[in-house]
């Protein structure tokens, strides 16, 4: 992943059964899956070697589902205004799997 990419957002994903899957795997570990609803348009990855760890060369993966792209505020996609007193509720969440 680390020669892929170091900070990148990502959409057009892949919905399967109402959500968003974001899997990660390792050779000695076992796999996490961060999943979310398909609100969540768009997923952000940032990828570092800045972090503290046992083995060097290890990188540490942060993803974030997100329900608007960066710099939606000045483009206005993926917007969505919420009048006064109501509410958006949203879902997502992770899993291990051994």
């Amino acid at each position: 992943m680390g020669d892929i990419v170091r900070h990148a957002c990502f959409t057009d994903l892949r919905i399967d059964g109402g959500r968003v899957h974001h899997v990660l795997t390792s050779p000695t570990g076992p796999s996490v899956t961060l999943w979310a609803q398909e609100v969540f348009g768009w997923v952000q990855i940032f990828v570092t070697p800045h972090f503290p760890s046992a083995e060097p060369g290890e990188l540490a993966i942060a993803i974030e589902p997100m329900t608007a792209p960066p710099n939606a505020l000045r483009s206005g996609v993926g917007l969505r205004w919420l009048e006064s007193g109501e509410e958006w509720t949203l879902t997502w969440g992770i899993t291990l799997a051994a």
